[in-house]
């Protein structure tokens, strides 16, 4: 009777890993409208820049976008204002906000 239960349990845990190691991991899109290439310069690609394609911005590999909350000084855009970030930026923010921050335009969290 033991060795049944043993049994099952050891099955079970074989299957639970067995399942646990086959289940592809979804990565998040995003989605950002566009009519050229320079609309995209807010979508951070992991390699490359991203390209705008049949009106949508897009890595040119297979890497999903990344969106951090906070934009490098690189990338950042120069502003005084808020209003002087484009509103664009919107679509690429974890939190979909973003305000002017020490003379950058810089995602909230």
């Amino acid at each position: 009777m033991a060795s049944k239960i043993t049994f099952f349990i050891l099955l079970a845990l074989v299957i639970a890993c067995a399942m646990m190691v086959s289940i592809p991991t979804a990565e998040a899109q995003v989605f950002l409208p566009c009519n050229t290439t320079k609309d995209c310069e807010y979508v951070h690609c992991s390699s490359g820049s991203a390209l705008c394609v049949n009106r949508q911005c897009q890595c040119p590999s297979t890497h999903q976008p990344k969106l951090d909350n906070f934009n490098t000084m690189r990338q950042a855009r120069r502003c005084k204002l808020t209003s002087d970030c484009d509103p664009r930026m919107r679509y690429t923010c974890v939190s979909g906000s973003y305000m002017c921050f020490d003379g950058y335009c810089t995602c909230t969290n």
